[in-house]
C-alpha cells in the first residue's frame, strides 16, 4: 500500500486534530518536510516538535536531528550510532534487505533489540534476521556513514555506486553539502574528485548534479551553483538540464 504525501490541508487538519502537532500551524517553513507521514511520526513520536528554529527544514536537516535526538544519543562512542551505520552500509553494500543477527557482536546484537522496542528497525524472530522498519531510516543512516567518512569520502563512494541503496544518501549529502554552507565551494570540491571520466565517476557526478532537485528549496540550492552551473559556457547547466 503506498501512501502519498499530506496534502497541505490534510497536514492542517492533522495539526488540529491532535494537540502535540498544534505548534506545526504556525511554522509554515516546516510543511513540505512534514507532508511526509514517517517525517510527521518521527518528528511526533520523538519531541523534534519542540524545536523552535529552522534546524531541520530540509531532509539531510531533519535526518541529522532524528539521529542525534533518537540515535546517536551519548556522544560519538555510541554503540547505537555505530550498529545503526554497519547495519546500513552491509545492506547497502550488498543490496539485500535484511541481515542475519549472527553477523553481530552480542552488545551489537543488544542495540539491535533496543532499536527494535524503539520502532527504528524490525527483527524477524522466525528468519533471525533485522531490517530498517522504513526506507528513508536506512537512507539516513547511510546518509551518516558518509559524513563519518569526512576526507575520505570520495574514495568510498567510488566504491558503491554499484548499489542503487546508496545513490540517496549520496544526493542527501550533496544538498547537505550546499545547504550548510553560504557558496559551493565543498560541493564543488567533491564534485571534482570524480572527474576520472570513468562511468562510476560519471554517475557521482550526475547523482550530485540531481541532488537539487531532491532539495526542500531547490531555487536557494540553484543559486549558490550557479556560478559552477554557468562557467565554461554553461556545460555544467546543459547537463543538469
Amino acid at each position: 500500500v503506498v501512501v502519498d504525501r499530506f496534502t497541505l490541508s490534510e497536514l492542517r487538519q492533522t495539526c488540529a486534530e491532535l494537540p502535540k502537532l498544534s505548534s506545526l500551524i504556525h511554522r509554515p517553513h516546516l510543511w513540505p518536510l512534514l507532508c511526509w507521514p514517517k517525517v510527521l511520526d518521527l518528528a511526533a513520536t520523538h519531541g523534534l516538535l519542540t524545536i523552535t528554529d529552522a534546524k531541520w527544514t530540509t531532509e539531510p536537516g531533519f535526518a541529522r536531528s532524528f539521529w542525534e535526538e533518537a540515535i546517536y544519543q551519548n556522544g560519538s562512542s555510541s554503540i547505537r550510532d555505530r550498529t545503526g551505520r554497519l547495519l546500513a552500509v552491509y545492506l547497502g553494500d550488498t543490496m539485500r534487505g535484511s541481515r542475519s543477527m549472527d553477523d553481530f557482536t552480542s552488545a551489537e546484537a543488544d542495540v539491535l533489540i533496543e532499536l527494535s522496542r524503539e520502532g527504528h528497525v524490525l527483527i524477524d524472530r522466525n528468519r533471525n534476521t533485522v531490517r530498517f522498519s522504513h526506507d528513508l531510516l536506512g537512507d539516513w543512516a547511510r546518509l551518516r556513514e558518509l559524513q563519518v567518512q569526512a576526507e575520505n569520502v570520495s574514495v568510498f563512494i567510488q566504491k558503491r555506486l554499484h548499489s542503487p541503496l546508496w545513490h540517496q544518501a549520496i544526493r542527501l549529502f550533496a544538498i547537505n553539502l550546499l545547504e550548510k554552507n553560504d557558496h559551493a565551494s565543498a560541493y564543488q570540491k567533491l564534485f571534482e574528485q570524480f572527474s576520472s571520466g570513468s562511468t562510476a565517476d560519471a554517475l557521482a557526478q550526475n547523482l550530485m548534479l540531481e541532488a537539487p532537485v531532491f532539495a526542500a528549496d531547490p531555487a536557494n540550492v540553484l543559486n549558490s551553483l550557479w556560478p559552477i552551473m554557468q562557467a565554461e559556457n554553461g556545460s555544467l547547466l546543459r547537463r543538469f538540464l
